[in-house]
């Protein structure tokens, strides 16, 4: 699991896999009072893979992120296909200060799922 805040304006983001790019539409972004928090799960060889962002709390330095993270279960029937899932989630700019920002990714349970240092 990867994380991406991206503040200057573009209208796509590109994620690189070993096969399978995947293509982040960033066109709804008011880049004036909003960044983009991308969760990037990396390519994955089977269907079933998933990520929902259930909120956000911002900090000036941290996020706390909270996901939904799917996965096949065993022995569970799934297509054999390279996916690579990702989601998106607008946030305050006026939130967050420039500088390192640390994200820490929580379950529904509260849970630690990963956590990361990016620079805004």
């Amino acid at each position: 699991m990867e994380f991406l805040l991206v503040s200057r304006p573009q209208e796509k983001l590109v994620l690189q896999g070993d096969l399978v790019p995947a293509t982040v539409s960033l066109k709804e972004v008011k880049w004036e009072q909003e960044v983009a928090l991308v969760v990037d799960l990396g390519e994955r060889r089977t269907g079933g893979h998933g990520v929902e962002i259930l909120g956000v709390d911002a900090g000036a330095d941290q996020l706390v992120v909270r996901l939904r993270v799917s996965q096949p279960g065993p022995g569970s029937f799934v297509a054999q296909v390279l996916t690579h899932p990702f989601a998106v989630h607008r946030v305050d700019r006026s939130k967050l200060k420039s500088g390192p920002v640390t994200i820490v990714a929580k379950d529904a349970l509260g849970n630690e799922l990963g956590r990361q240092v990016v620079h805004l």
